[in-house]
């Protein structure tokens, strides 16, 4: 966006086109080979790792394929799970289509509003709410791929083939490099009954990190309890796929995780942040404001400018959220963490989806309202990656210092 405001794009498309299906998109990757054209296909435009940028020094002709119009689902299996898409559907159409029958993919990235199924198959894109429904490597059942040799796809629908590498792999994260996804095949499942959030302040970042390992720990292992003993037992596979047969037909099933569909921590930064983005409170929201700060800081000792907020999701049948709930608090207590109602839970899981509009990557907001960081100077963007949980702290600060003392030095 900085670049598009600036006019600085050392090379741009010299051709772009919208194919309407599957078939187009064959046409064109064919004419692209034998006339040795660049073909760069695009989804959403949300991927901030450059591969939809134009190569400045190749001379050769650049066509961008873009999905948008390839945008509808073509069929849905609600006995097996199961919906085939076009891979130019943007997330929030295809949860909006999908919740019409009372199905859901899960699938919730803080770009959902704006990239495409097709983008995070290529990027191999993880959701706000993977703990449940997994990343978009564990939702896809097959996929659909145009290459300059030919169409790649694999026959089976079967969930899990044991011969031979898997072709989704490959696919996945390719990021457009080895040729055009058209059509995904993906899992879906019903609309849960109950959905709640929830919020924890924690006196530190630190303890929140602690929580935050203790409840993945214990998450990362699936128990059987005894109903009578109390005892815990090893995991049953009986047990297992017997529960996600009641799944697909509505049934209850006693959960088994105490992992939220989201769980989120945000550090002080980032709470102050939030809180300053906040709409400005009525007079009793005010003195409601007022008492909870009171109590946080005088009588819990809270220091405002250490303490960090987790954002938490649950999602299931109401026995399940209520079971998720009371475990998770229980964990929290042990660390000094201080539930925080529900309310500022999802205000602090609609921040992600805020502060799209805020940074540098929202077109439409260039646009329309121009981009508020900008007109300040500013320039701001997230950062992605993983790390082992005893890493977790120093990278952290090591980000955060290096960031601080590279701003330092230009300014």
């Amino acid at each position: 966006m900085f670049m598009l405001r600036e006019g600085r794009f050392p090379r741009i498309p010299d051709l772009v086109v919208w194919p309407g299906c599957h078939d187009d998109v064959v046409k064109l990757v064919q004419l692209a080979h034998t006339h040795d054209v660049v073909l760069i296909p695009f989804g959403g435009g949300t991927s901030v790792s450059g591969a939809v940028s134009c190569p400045s020094n190749d001379p050769r002709t650049i066509l961008s394929l873009d999905t948008s119009q390839m945008n509808r689902i073509l069929w849905v299996d609600k006995e097996n799970l199961v919906a085939c898409c076009e891979s130019g559907i943007v997330g929030q159409d295809l949860e909006r289509q999908l919740q019409e029958q009372g199905l859901t993919t899960g699938h919730e990235p803080d770009s959902y509003e704006f990239s495409s199924l097709g983008g995070w198959v290529a990027t191999r894109a993880s959701g706000m709410k993977k703990n449940v429904y997994g990343n978009i490597e564990d939702l896809l059942v097959n996929v659909r791929m145009v290459t300059p040799t030919g169409v790649l796809q694999k026959q089976c629908r079967g969930p899990r083939i044991s011969c031979g590498p898997d072709f989704n792999h490959i696919v996945l994260g390719s990021e457009g490099t080895l040729g055009v996804i058209t059509e995904v095949i993906l899992k879906v499942r019903p609309l849960p009954s109950c959905k709640k959030y929830g919020s924890i302040v924690f006196p530190n970042f630190e303890s929140g990190v602690l929580c935050m390992r203790e409840i993945a720990r214990q998450s990362s292992v699936v128990h059987e309890r005894d109903g009578e003993t109390g005892k815990t037992s090893s995991f049953s596979p009986v047990l297992y796929m017997s529960e996600m047969a009641r799944l697909v037909h509505n049934e209850t099933v006693c959960p088994q995780r105490c992992q939220p569909a989201s769980i989120r921590l945000m550090d002080n930064e980032q709470f102050k942040f939030g809180q300053a983005l906040r709409p400005v409170p009525s007079y009793m929201n005010l003195m409601l404001d007022g008492l909870k700060k009171f109590y946080i800081t005088t009588i819990k000792k809270f220091d405002v400018d250490t303490m960090c907020v987790a954002t938490l999701l649950f999602e299931g049948d109401h026995k399940q959220v209520a079971a998720q709930e009371n475990k998770i608090y229980e964990i929290v207590v042990k660390f000094g963490g201080i539930p925080a109602g529900e309310k500022n839970g999802e205000r602090g899981y609609m921040l992600t989806f805020v502060i799209a509009y805020i940074r540098v990557g929202s077109m439409f907001i260039v646009i329309v309202e121009r981009d508020l960081g900008l007109e300040h100077n500013i320039v701001a963007e997230s950062f992605e990656t993983s790390v082992p949980w005893d890493r977790t702290l120093s990278l952290c600060r090591n980000v955060k210092h290096c960031i601080a003392e590279q701003c330092k030095g230009e300014y």
